[in-house]
């Protein structure tokens, strides 16, 4: 099975098993010695949900504190309950779960008290048992048929449901039962039988789309069918040939579904029509002498497509990837019209004297790849970043996207330019300090954030003689392939205390504003200090009523123009318990700022002035080096 799963398994159950503190119940230090004893009955219909899987999810400890299962008249009894509050979680097809409330867009402590809105709160003391009653919400179903033009059933193609939360469909899944689905399908996704049937139940009332996509896939990439084939059987090829309900072709023509607890909608059947589908093909050259680059990566995304939970980790449905040939040709097949985003990636930079070319064949740049990343790996262990080399490395090929609209015939030859990227070298040098403690990452974006380049300083040096690690307090590092124009330098350390105090280049600020980089162009000796003289911030959040606030998130933003705009000055709390959280700030003015949900959506601009008028008009607070300074922040009921 293949390797994302684990990965995915944790996002999921990390977010439908937030552990969140609310402080309404202390834990007890006696052992465990109360028992629940329950009657679970479906609320619709006052009907027992028997030989169930119910499990008390605890809003404290460990998420699958407790569990048990029904018997014939649907009686629960679990025992040796620890203290705490729980919500119970029937597990039977077509229930209402908390997983089909979540929010993939927001942080687990947003998402928390919708998850378990339908869910009543059972308290245990640890000391007394619990009787009580568990009511199963029924949800609302969706069904119906996919078949082609002909009338025969479309067997076995992906079906995706996409609830609407707040601006935008998410892919849902509805609840424990549909969790197998969603590791061989992908999150939201259900495949139809062999009648071409389907059917989603356990929604929660909304706005739905139905979306059902082909098999297919879209580029020439050579290894595919010997090293994908079993995975292609299982998890699907990620296709681009998607139609909706209603008979449309993209979301906002598709026809909406209204869904009500108990509701059912039987009828939303799909017929996969018969359309043309286009080729989009070109060359990838040099933008220095428009030579050909062989053995280059190509992806194709579908601009505007619906999201895929299992794309945030970049780990679920697979890129479709081309690989230019000997004359940098590359091609990708059966596009539906639609707008294009191409990203050119060259494996390898090197020029070819005698073919005059760049790059080299697939095979060749893939060893070469895997040595060079070996060999990079091994300096940055031993060295942390650019190495000493006396002769600087070859230019590397920068990353570069582009978009293409397909209407009604194929796009050909259409070409796409690599400039050599640029470079950024230099060192890092912590005040005052033996040396580093915890690894700093180092990132350059560009305006839009599309294309970003890294490198990871590690806090060890090896010693030659002895083999043994030791800490060094100068730290070399190099970021390579950075596209030309404006890009933004960001630096974070997960290292208590330590901070960016400035970043430069001779007397330009690195983080004050965006470089503004050219092809090829190498900035070198650049100056990085970190400082360790850290205050501290300790904040008691309240609500109107003067009580604490549990698990509530927040940004805390330089009130500096020149400092707010990157986000290595940005520090993140959450309240506890008690309302309260501590944190460690560099020694600057703060403003306590809520981002908003779909900050990560916007423009960079439109960020940025949107969060000038946040840090305006939000609490703010003065930070003094190896200081404490208290403070409360009252927020409103609603956020």
């Amino acid at each position: 099975m293949r390797s994302f799963l684990p990965v995915f398994l944790l996002l999921l159950v990390a977010s439908v098993f937030p552990q969140v503190e609310d402080g309404l119940v202390a834990p007890t230090p006696e052992p465990a010695s109360s028992t629940l004893r329950a009657r679970v009955y479906f609320e619709n219909s006052g009907r027992p949900v028997r030989r169930t899987n119910v499990v008390l999810l605890s809003a404290k400890d460990n998420p699958r504190e407790a569990s048990g299962l029904t018997d014939a008249q649907g009686n629960l009894v679990i025992k040796n309950l620890r203290a705490g509050k729980y919500y119970a979680i029937v597990n039977a097809p077509g229930a209402v779960s908390p997983i089909a409330y979540i929010d993939y867009r927001r942080t687990r402590s947003e998402t928390f008290d919708e998850q378990l809105a339908p869910f009543p709160p059972i308290i245990v003391n640890g000391v007394s048992d619990v009787e009580t009653i568990i009511q199963v919400k029924m949800g609302g179903a969706i069904s119906g048929r996919i078949s082609y033009t002909d009338g025969g059933p479309a067997i076995g193609v992906r079906v995706e449901i996409l609830r609407k939360v707040a601006d935008e469909y998410l892919p849902t899944l509805p609840n424990f039962t549909a969790l197998s689905q969603a590791i061989v399908g992908g999150a939201g996704t259900f495949r139809t039988d062999d009648r071409g049937q389907y059917r989603f139940a356990g929604l929660p009332e909304g706005e739905y789309i139905v979306k059902v996509t082909e098999e297919m896939v879209h580029s020439n990439d050579p290894g595919r069918p010997n090293r994908m084939g079993f995975d292609d059987m299982i998890f699907g090829s990620a296709s681009l040939v998607s139609v909706f309900f209603g008979d449309a072709f993209d979301l906002e023509n598709a026809q909406k579904l209204k869904v009500e607890f108990g509701q059912e909608y039987s009828e939303a059947n799909i017929v996969i029509p018969e359309r043309p589908l286009h080729i989009l093909e070109g060359r990838l050259v040099s933008a220095k002498d428009k030579l050909p680059i062989r053995g280059a990566r190509l992806t194709v995304t579908l601009v505007g497509d619906t999201p895929n939970i299992e794309e945030s980790s970049r780990q679920g449905r697979r890129d479709h990837a081309a690989y230019t040939d000997d004359k940098g040709n590359w091609m990708f097949t059966d596009l539906p019209k639609g707008k294009y985003k191409v990203v050119a990636q060259a494996v390898d930079s090197h020029f070819d004297d005698a073919s005059k070319t760049y790059g080299s064949d697939r095979s060749a740049a893939n060893s070469m790849a895997s040595a060079a990343n070996a060999v990079n790996t091994a300096m940055n262990a031993v060295r942390g970043g650019a190495g000493t080399s006396e002769k600087p490395p070859p230019p590397k090929f920068a990353k570069k996207s582009a978009e293409f609209v397909i209407e009604e015939k194929d796009l050909t030859e259409q070409v796409i330019e690599l400039s050599f990227g640029a470079t950024l070298k230099g060192n890092v040098i912590i005040e005052d300090d033996d040396g580093l403690t915890e690894s700093l990452t180092l990132m350059a974006a560009d305006e839009g954030s599309d294309i970003t380049r890294s490198t990871t300083i590690y806090p060890y040096d090896y010693d030659p003689e002895t083999g043994q690690r030791k800490s060094a307090k100068l730290k070399e590092f190099a970021i390579d392939s950075i596209s030309s124009g404006l890009t933004y330098l960001t630096i974070h350390t997960s290292a208590k205390g330590l901070y960016v105090k400035s970043a430069f280049h001779g007397q330009i600020d690195l983080l004050k504003g965006p470089i503004n980089l050219k092809d090829g162009e190498v900035l070198s000796n650049i100056k990085i200090v970190l400082a360790k003289d850290s205050g501290e911030l300790e904040v008691t959040v309240i609500d109107g009523d003067d009580r604490p606030v549990s698990g509530y998130d927040l940004m805390l933003v330089p009130t500096d123009p020149a400092k707010y705009k990157n986000s290595s000055f940005y520090r993140s709390a959450r309240s506890d318990v008690n309302g309260e959280f501590k944190v460690s700030l560099p020694p600057f003015e703060y403003a306590a700022v809520v981002f908003p949900r779909t900050f990560a959506k916007e423009s960079r601009t439109d960020f940025h002035k949107w969060l000038a008028g946040a840090v305006k008009s939000a609490q703010t607070f003065k930070i003094e080096a190896a200081k404490t300074t208290k403070a409360r922040i009252a927020i409103r009921k609603e956020r």
